[in-house]
């Protein structure tokens, strides 16, 4: 051995392609992550590690141009109540938004905003005028209920979001739609910043909200458990 006073050598294997330093290979995009399909032990002690490329649908930042001309908001209403109800059930919304709640859930949580009751406002996202997601903002300063009791800033606003179908997962139509709600928020001069806090484990989320801008603050502890906050800040204007 080189080393005769070792004896144990434990490899950590980090799978992602960086596409920086020495390429081994041309065309790779500037990051792409990687799954492992397969882990066979050989009795020579060699371990083979497959991995392949995750197969996800390459950004494309001309489509989310396109769809961000298209999209548009509307406000929540009682009669979404139903449609919402069972967008909350599909397993790509709940599993980030909780358990499949009730009809009746939906209607406790959801209609103070649509009274007026609640500082949280919700609205429907269309695509050409078809409902394509629920998109929402509140108040950060005051929220109650154990979040964000630290805030101080009246300007800040909190955003979450979903898209309703897994089909329109990928096709930039997440982007669009968070960019186009976030530059309406920005519309009204006391906002400051805007802020979201996706699960950690949420990968696709976090992809989303670092493409229109939002900057990682780090990890905290909220009622509904651990969770990256996320915050994009309002550009100054050049004088």
């Amino acid at each position: 051995m080189l080393f005769p006073e070792i004896d144990k050598m434990i490899l950590k294997v980090h799978p992602i392609l960086l596409g920086s330093g020495i390429p081994l290979f041309s065309g790779i995009v500037p990051q792409s992550s990687l799954e492992l399909t397969d882990n066979k032990l050989y009795s020579n002690g060699f371990r083979l590690l497959d991995y392949r490329l995750k197969h996800e649908l390459p950004f494309d930042s001309r489509r989310v141009m396109l769809n961000l001309k298209a999209i548009s908001f509307r406000p929540l209403v009682s009669s979404d109540l139903p449609m919402l109800h069972e967008w909350l059930q599909r397993s790509h919304v709940s599993q980030w938004w909780g358990n499949p709640t009730t009809y009746a859930d939906v209607k406790h949580e959801y209609l103070p905003s649509i009274t007026g009751e609640s500082t949280t406002q919700g609205y429907i996202a269309l695509l050409e005028n078809e409902p394509i997601g629920f998109i929402q903002s509140y108040i950060v300063m005051g929220s109650g209920d154990g979040w964000w009791e630290q805030e101080t800033d009246p300007g800040a606003r909190g955003i979450d979001q979903f898209l309703a179908t897994p089909e329109q997962l990928g096709q930039g139509l997440g982007t669009a739609m968070i960019s186009a709600f976030v530059n309406q928020l920005f519309q009204d001069t006391t906002v400051t910043k805007v802020q979201t806090d996706p699960s950690p484990k949420n990968e696709r989320a976090i992809r989303c909200y670092r493409r229109v801008g939002f900057v990682e603050a780090g990890e905290v502890i909220t009622p509904d458990g651990l969770a990256l906050l996320m915050v994009k800040q309002r550009e100054l204007q050049a004088s």
